[in-house]
């Protein structure tokens, strides 16, 4: 094809005339900033109808409108969906409830409505106190409730970030 030597704009020209669409700004500071940019033009000639060669999204920081349980369960969700589609498997579940534990964030705290009474009043008795959202997940009486939360999170997040729900 010829010796390969083009600036980023015409790059980015010449993918938006082959997409028929425009290019975001976020996009273009994504490619200016990429690290392997020999790959991404390799990438661009080669396959140039593709969305293989687009970067991954840069997630933003974290909303202000939002608390710290749905800032973080909504980016885990996001990065879970990026990585499965949209069905996300059990698994996935498991590490965001790690992730939350992590943060040292309390079931208490974050279920909502009746988990939240449930979980105090079997909170009570200290030998079946639930501390943790993994545990609260391993229990077949919570996980809906914890699944519930880690939903409207994701809605929340989804909701202040329209631009990267697809």
């Amino acid at each position: 094809m010829g010796d390969i030597c083009v600036s980023v704009g015409e790059i980015l020209v010449h993918y938006q005339r082959t997409i028929n669409r425009y290019i975001p700004a976020a996009f273009e500071t994504a490619f200016w900033a990429a690290a392997n940019f020999s790959h991404l033009v390799r990438c661009l000639v080669e396959h140039p109808s593709s969305p293989v060669c687009l970067p991954a999204p840069v997630l933003p920081p974290d909303h202000p409108d939002l608390n710290v349980f749905d800032n973080l369960v909504g980016r885990l969700m996001f990065e879970a969906r990026r990585q499965h589609g949209p069905r996300i498997p059990r698994q996935e579940y498991w590490r965001i409830a790690k992730a939350i534990d992590q943060a040292k964030l309390k079931p208490i705290h974050h279920l909502e409505g009746k988990w939240r009474k449930e979980l105090a009043a079997s909170n009570r008795d200290a030998r079946k106190a639930i501390h943790t959202f993994e545990v609260a997940l391993r229990s077949v009486y919570f996980r809906r409730g914890v699944l519930k939360r880690i939903y409207r999170a994701d809605d929340k997040w989804s909701e202040k970030h329209p631009h990267l729900s697809g």
